[in-house]
């Protein structure tokens, strides 16, 4: 674990915290209040931490304890994690470490407590819900995938997984450590990756960026699905940032090459 850890480590948590225990449909959830207690039983368990942060002063905080967090079937969902009940008031280090600006926020993190994805505002149990299953359902295979580091298509396994679950922002991160590594072995995964990460981009709001990978590969890409591909991803970026003639021209190209690509796109307004 890093350094920022460690310290957080340090300064994080109410006296007391209570051990996991399995929970029932008719008891509470046994919330985890230290850090460095809930980390470790991550390590231990194999399973993902959800950190809810929390104010005395949060009407929300308050509401989503009373209805979502007494849900039978989320207290369910949340077996298969490490729940972690963190006061903001107490702990300004880890509102800083994850650049949380409004609460209720929900965190879901792995062992070393690296961001998963994250919720914000007051959840109700259906979306949590969604979340809990989405991200229970990947959590392994991304374990195993990050620990390839000289895999460039394990790092991708593991980026696509962050993206479905609503954090572009760190897909593409993993994606850009992924593009050096094949870049450097000559894998036949760069242009792949290079696709994806330009989604990823632009589902993060990096549209310039993005819109350059997909004009490149639109045209030079070796595979002429990935050529479609990125043509598809221009009409989206370019629609984004509101210019629509750049975004009928590649829909043209994109109908008169990828024909079948082209049907999946609404028609322009």
């Amino acid at each position: 674990m890093g350094r920022w850890l460690g310290a957080l480590f340090a300064v994080t948590g109410i006296a007391g915290a209570p051990c996991l225990a399995e929970t029932t449909l008719d008891a509470e959830i046994h919330w985890i209040t230290k850090t460095s207690e809930a980390f470790a039983e991550s390590t231990r368990s194999g399973k993902p931490v959800l950190l809810d942060l929390w104010a005395v002063w949060c009407v929300p905080c308050k509401e989503m304890e009373e209805t979502t967090y007494r849900d039978a079937a989320v207290i369910q969902a949340l077996e298969g994690f490490v729940p972690l009940k963190i006061n903001i008031d107490a702990n300004e280090l880890i509102v800083e470490r994850y650049a949380v600006n409004g609460f209720p926020a929900t965190l879901f993190l792995d062992r070393d407590g690296g961001e998963i994805t994250r919720r914000g505002g007051m959840l109700k149990a259906d979306a949590l819900l969604e979340a809990l299953e989405a991200i229970h359902a990947g959590y392994a295979s991304y374990l195993i995938n990050l620990e390839k580091r000289n895999d460039p298509l394990a790092l991708k396994d593991a980026a696509a997984f962050l993206a479905d679950v609503g954090n572009e922002g760190g897909a593409a991160k993993l994606l850009r450590g992924a593009l050096k590594v094949a870049k450097k072995s000559g894998s036949a995964a760069v242009e792949p990756i290079e696709l994806d990460l330009a989604l990823a981009l632009l589902g993060d709001g990096q549209t310039g960026a993005a819109v350059k990978t997909f004009e490149r590969l639109s045209v030079s890409a070796a595979d002429g699905e990935m050529r479609g591909r990125a043509l598809l991803g221009l009409v989206r970026a370019e629609r984004e940032r509101g210019r629509e003639a750049k975004a009928r021209q590649a829909l043209e190209r994109l109908r008169e090459e990828y024909p079948q690509l082209a049907a999946s796109v609404q028609s322009e307004p």
